[in-house]
């Protein structure tokens, strides 16, 4: 005579929930027994699940699984070294880093169309050319020093 169980006796002996053997019924993987009442023969039940792990579209289901399983999980701990590496300072948001070259080269800019308003009434006062050389190339040295600070453009200080 073969004993019949509920979903949940049936769990517990297979080591699974009862809500899981009623999925695998639902899908047609387990049968009921004899009639639908809802009892189950553990060992038969024990051979379908079995013979359904064994199928390779059962193999290669649990396989993608496992592969998304671990493809989220390399991807949480990327987002979280990423994280650590914004808060240590060792990488910077691409909204960052637009910000500061933006500044530096509006400094730039700005620092270079100033320079012949700046320059003129000393360069007009000298008398020998390598003066006036000496004038322009302190004045643009300058310039180009305040385009190579990338420290004053990221921690947006100004002169």
């Amino acid at each position: 005579m073969i004993k019949k169980y509920t979903a949940a006796a049936v769990g517990r002996a297979l080591g699974i929930g009862e809500s899981e053997i009623k999925t695998l019924t639902r899908r047609g993987i387990i049968r009921k027994g004899i009639g639908s009442d809802g009892f189950y023969d553990v060992a038969e039940t024990a051979r379908e699940i079995i013979s359904m792990l064994r199928e390779p579209e059962a193999r290669k289901r649990s396989a993608d699984y496992q592969s998304e399983k671990a493809r989220l999980a390399r991807v949480k701990r990327q987002s979280a070294e990423y994280d650590l590496a914004i808060r240590e300072g060792t990488l910077h948001r691409t909204e960052d880093l637009e910000l500061a070259i933006s500044t530096i080269l509006v400094r730039f800019k700005s620092r270079i169309r100033s320079i012949p308003a700046r320059v003129s009434p000393q360069a007009a006062k000298m008398t020998s050319q390598e003066e006036i050389f000496d004038l322009l190339k302190q004045v643009t040295d300058e310039a180009l020093q305040e385009l190579s600070d990338i420290d004053a453009a990221f921690s947006g200080k100004e002169d």
